[in-house]
């Protein structure tokens, strides 16, 4: 009956391990695209070979532009968006599109302005302004989808439908409760209200291990097989190392109180 139990929290401790890891990863995966693949893609593009001699772009600036609250929410925004076009859900308003775009312009006026190192005035953005609500995009973005659409298989349509479910709330409330739930089960086989924690703890220096190595594993392997001179990952390696230090926290922290429950006793047993 030992061995059974003992055999039974085993597992449940690899479920755990297995639970942390897939929450920590639908929580990083949009953002490790984004930062990985999307902003690199464009770091790649503006180099000063693709652009005329007369404007020198300014590296220090673009990566805090990059990096800013206001572009990764709007990557995001027309991320999603995209997704949702391939798969048929959803389609790109074109007011909406423009809206965004001049706004995005106004609101980093003067970041663009030393990315570019040519000043960007007010009438500039007025030009801008009136060139991007005189074109018609929704020609372009429904012939896109459309296309996109037919040509690709419904194996990949399918694999973004997985793609999104994984990043979704819904997917990271079920790893949140799935959690809570194995360590309740964990809890009663151990017949205890501490040993949970020293178990969740061991997991949580398991889960953030396997991180750091999969972060690293990832950007080895990218860089070897994919275009991209660099491949960022830093959202993902710095969760790793995060939950690796919370659970040698918790675990230090809980040994520290049984050792003193411990001598608690021993004195209580004596007296």
């Amino acid at each position: 009956m030992k061995t059974l139990k003992n055999i039974l929290i085993g597992f449940l401790v690899l479920v755990l391990v297995c639970l942390i890891n897939l929450l920590v990863l639908s929580l990083n995966f949009q953002k490790v695209l984004i930062d990985g693949v999307i902003k690199e893609s464009i770091r790649t593009k503006l180099t000063p070979s693709d652009i005329t001699e007369n404007v020198n772009i300014d590296n220090k600036e673009m990566e805090k532009l990059l990096n800013s609250k206001e572009t990764n929410e709007l990557v995001n925004k027309y991320l999603d968006k995209i997704l949702n076009g391939v798969t048929g859900e959803e389609t790109i308003n074109e007011k909406e599109f423009k809206e965004d775009i001049i706004n995005y312009i106004k609101n980093n006026k003067e970041e663009i302005s030393k990315i570019s190192g040519q000043e960007i005035t007010d009438v500039d953005i007025n030009k801008i302004e009136k060139e991007i609500y005189t074109k018609d995009f929704s020609n372009i973005i429904n012939e896109s989808q459309n296309q996109t659409n037919k040509m690709i298989p419904t194996e990949i349509k399918t694999a973004i439908k997985g793609y999104q479910f994984f990043t979704s709330k819904k997917f990271q409330i079920i790893m949140i409760l799935s959690i809570l739930i194995d360590l309740i089960l964990i809890a009663l086989l151990q017949k205890s209200l501490y040993k949970w924690i020293k178990t969740l703890s061991k997991s949580m220096i398991s889960s953030g291990i396997l991180t750091i190595i999969m972060s690293l594993v990832v950007v080895v392997i990218i860089k070897f097989l994919s275009p991209l001179k660099t491949f960022r990952i830093n959202s993902l390696l710095i969760s790793g190392i995060v939950i690796l230090i919370t659970g040698i926290i918790m675990l230090i922290v809980y040994n520290i109180v049984v050792k003193k429950e411990e001598k608690v006793n021993e004195v209580s047993q004596i007296s």
